[in-house]
């Protein structure tokens, strides 16, 4: 079959009118990763689970539907045959709420305080590196840490940057100037080479500078991420506000799935007056590439002293064996699936409130001394569903999704 364009759209409730409970599709509230990319949105999602849905009976397609909450964006509906509604799928955009403390200004004070910035979470990140934990990722996997070296290689190039720009502010330094391409600046010598990578590289340590502090500073700091996941909790309550029979899924890719995975399993030191109607609207939490091991290499103790907010909760994880942020919640083997796992694993299952994942493998990739050098560990993280024409993950969450 293949994916059809309806020629009208699936009426949309409009405000301030009434509509009986249970009548609304069931509904996916999706935590995106990091990243801005058009591949990481619901858009993207929707499109590609009607096409899926339309290789067996039915003609499937998506189309826009307005949000029922502020806290939720870019609402697609999946309907059948150009009228059954099946599906709604939401953004839960919690992003905003990760933005770190800004420096403004440009004067060598700025300067300076951005630099102390830096040395801060470099030290900070570097403190967490050295007795990195033994216990959430294989051999193979944690040997591709040391080689990425990321966070501390991505900390210390911002620091040397930073540092630059201080130097700068006081006069002490110019910044050179240069234009052209990489040939140009290989014909002028080293040195113009070496002022071409610094413009370009910059940039791109700035912004994975920043994705590092973000988790450092979430996996860390536990009213910070209750600040970040209370926004799915509002979002949550407009939902059931609107239509209290509604099932409500959530789904969560990279540091997505963290935030979810937190909310529905809160720090019991943290956890509030649970709201009932939680445990009838959510049947399903499907996470997706989740570095919850990956924070357990420096925070060994980030999933024990919690609770479960909606008690036999069925919690689906997918991950890729090759992935060095995905986890599938077995300490010492990135491959095998829980439960039921396959002959000749090892190490243990690791279960939160009591309760283990269903973790489900997608592709048979798995991390190797030969493919490491690549930087196959971090180029699978995106390998989920990056590129439509590819195959992609999202059979795996339709199957817990769709009635």
């Amino acid at each position: 079959m293949s994916l059809q364009q309806p020629s009208q759209p699936v009426p949309v409730q409009q405000p301030g009118t009434t509509k009986a409970p249970g009548t609304l599709p069931p509904v996916v509230v999706y935590l995106p990763g990091v990243s801005q990319s058009p591949a990481n949105s619901t858009p993207r999602i929707a499109q590609l689970m009607a096409i899926k849905a339309s290789k067996g009976p039915g003609n499937y397609a998506a189309e826009e539907v307005r949000s029922p909450s502020k806290h939720l964006t870019d609402g697609r509906r999946i309907v059948k045959d150009r009228r059954d509604p099946v599906l709604d799928v939401f953004t839960l955009d919690y992003r905003p709420l990760l933005k770190l403390p800004d420096v403004a200004g440009s004067g060598v004070g700025a300067a300076l305080r951005r630099f102390a910035f830096s040395l801060w979470y470099f030290f900070r990140t570097l403190a967490l590196v050295l007795p990195a934990g033994r216990r959430a990722k294989s051999p193979i996997a944690r040997w591709q840490l040391v080689i990425g070296l990321g966070a501390i290689v991505v900390l210390l190039l911002s620091v040397i940057f930073t540092a630059l720009a201080v130097l700068a502010a006081l006069g002490l330094w110019k910044e050179p100037v240069v234009s052209g391409t990489a040939d140009d600046a290989i014909a002028l010598g080293a040195t113009a080479f070496t002022t071409w990578l610094f413009f370009n590289v910059r940039p791109a340590v700035r912004r994975a500078t920043t994705l590092v502090e973000q988790l450092l500073d979430y996996a860390q700091d536990e009213r910070h991420a209750a600040g970040v996941t209370g926004v799915l909790d509002s979002a949550l309550d407009d939902l059931l506000e609107a239509d209290p029979d509604r099932k409500v899924h959530v789904c969560g890719y990279s540091l997505g799935a963290l935030v979810a995975m937190d909310f529905l399993y809160p720090r019991t030191s943290l956890l509030q007056r649970l709201d009932e109607r939680h445990g009838q609207a959510i049947p399903t939490l499907v996470t997706v590439g989740c570095p919850v091991d990956f924070v357990r290499l420096y925070v060994p103790r980030y999933t024990e002293k919690r609770e479960a907010r909606v008690p036999g909760l069925r919690w689906t994880n997918i991950y890729i064996a090759a992935d060095i942020l995905g986890s599938n919640f077995i300490d010492g083997d990135d491959f095998a699936e829980a439960p039921g796992r396959g002959a000749g694993a090892s190490g243990h299952e690791v279960a939160i409130a009591g309760q283990r994942p269903i973790s489900r493998r997608y592709t048979s990739e798995r991390l190797t001394f030969r493919n490491i050098w690549g930087r196959k560990g971090f180029l699978s993280h995106g390998g989920y569903w990056d590129e439509p024409e590819r195959e992609n993950c999202l059979h795996l969450v339709m199957h817990e999704v769709l009635p």
